[in-house]
């Protein structure tokens, strides 16, 4: 078995929700096109720097679009080649597997974290479409370059999540429940945009750790 992921021009990494039709559409129209120049560079230098985790090789592009496939042993380290080399490039990715689209336009200092492991791209359309995804017992982490700062969620049952907010050490790691993806969805929205009064909007209380 193989783990997909494909890198686009972000101009085509509108949000996944409203795009899919279109972002189906484009895959399709560049299956046995030439390659375009910077896919082809793109491509390239993914290819150099996977090596033999790849599961199709040489890796092509084809049209603007560059379809990476690996082996299981090397999603880490696929993940953080292809985001990596996509933002450089201006390109986003689309992981089919998880069904999220990575739109390096409005990438945010930090990362994702999911039982399906690290993200290495963080945007909020990302973290909006896997809470929407999470099963019960899932979580969810979003960390920034500073490992005392960071939003987590955890789905406890059907109408459970716990949501935590840690924000420069254990004093100030606080926590709420919320009954609905959709409230958890607002909650680290508004964390990621640091908007004070939509988080006062529920009551928090100090986690003790």
């Amino acid at each position: 078995m193989s783990y997909d992921q494909i890198a686009l021009p972000a101009s085509h990494c509108d949000d996944l929700d409203t795009m899919a039709a279109h972002l189906e559409a484009h895959l399709e129209t560049q299956v046995d096109r030439p390659a375009t120049p910077e896919a082809a560079a793109l491509a390239a230098r993914i290819g150099e720097r996977c090596g033999d985790i790849l599961s199709v090789s040489p890796l092509e592009a084809e049209g603007d679009v560059v379809a990476v496939t690996v082996t299981f042993r090397g999603v880490d380290q696929a993940r953080e080649v292809v985001h990596a080399e996509a933002r450089a490039a201006g390109f986003g990715v689309y992981d089919p597997q998880l069904g999220v689209l990575f739109d390096p336009r409005a990438a945010l200092p930090g990362r994702i974290t999911t039982r399906d492991g690290e993200l290495p791209t963080l945007t909020p359309a990302a973290v909006a479409q896997l809470v929407g995804a999470l099963a019960v017992d899932d979580f969810l982490v979003v960390t920034t370059d500073d490992d005392q700062v960071f939003a987590q969620t955890y789905r406890r049952s059907d109408h459970v999540f716990d949501v935590e907010r840690r924000e420069g050490g254990p004093e100030r790691h606080l926590g709420t429940s919320v009954a609905s993806a959709d409230e958890v969805r607002f909650l680290l929205d508004a964390w990621l945009r640091g908007d004070g009064a939509a988080l006062d909007q529920v009551d928090w209380e100090r986690v003790a750790l």
